[in-house]
């Protein structure tokens, strides 16, 4: 999974397994990105620890 942080909100995409790569704007609905952070989930659904960054 993917996270992207505009203003307050979170932005979460579903990546397909083989994806190592994803592009995001630098403003969407008026807000600045400023944190991303990827998730990874196995093939059962469990999800394993965050890695994140603020952005600035």
């Amino acid at each position: 999974m993917a996270y992207a942080r505009y203003g307050n909100s979170w932005d979460i995409q579903i990546l397909d397994g083989p994806q190592s790569e994803l592009s995001l704007p630098k403003n969407k609905d008026g807000h600045k990105l400023n944190a991303v952070a990827v998730k990874p989930i196995d093939r059962l659904g469990n999800e394993g620890d965050y890695a994140g960054e603020a952005i600035e």
